[in-house]
């Protein structure tokens, strides 16, 4: 199932490939690519978009974001260790559910919600022969960038002075 999604996932955002879509002016453009590039906006949501959008262009005017030519959406299921639904997620499982296609639990990198480690749609690239890579505004070791190349039990375990043990986000570990 999991490698099914994360090849879902692939197909989706298009390894290689051809898109299409309607100019302003109605007519079509198409675009031939051979890469993917997933920008995610953590803890960004549609009603973000619309304060921004009505704050700098207005009701009916288009941010960049609206130019894309390919968007989505999703919502992620949480569990808790015992594999309850939890209805509170957080960046770590959210960004591990996308990576992977597999529930996770709050602060979980990489692993499921037994922290059994789960291969990333970014590893399955690599694996496969592609070339990989992350960029972001934040440290590579934070929950989101994190989730697509780390297996790890907590999100706080970001560095080796941290990994000794503690609490991090309200959370303790060994």
């Amino acid at each position: 199932m999991k490698h099914a999604l994360a090849a879902a996932l692939c197909l989706t955002f298009g390894i290689t490939g051809s898109t299409s879509w309607a100019n302003q002016d109605g007519t079509e453009s198409r675009a031939d690519f051979r890469g993917v590039i997933l920008i995610i906006g953590d803890g960004f949501d549609h009603q973000h978009v619309a304060m921004g959008r009505h704050y700098l262009v207005g009701h009916e005017g288009r941010l960049t974001l609206d130019r894309l030519p390919v968007s989505s959406a999703v919502q992620v299921q949480t569990l808790t260790e015992n594999g309850e639904p939890e209805y509170v997620a957080d960046s770590a499982n959210t960004a591990t559910s996308l990576a992977t296609g597999v529930i996770s639990s709050v602060g979980r990198v990489g692993t499921d919600h037994l922290d059994r480690d789960v291969v990333t749609v970014l590893e399955m690239a690599a694996q496969s022969g592609l070339k990989t890579g992350i960029v972001t505004t934040a440290s590579v070791t934070d929950a989101t960038p994190a989730s697509f190349m780390a297996h790890v039990a907590n999100r706080g375990c970001e560095n080796p002075q941290i990994i000794l043990g503690g609490e991090r986000y309200g959370s303790p570990y060994a």
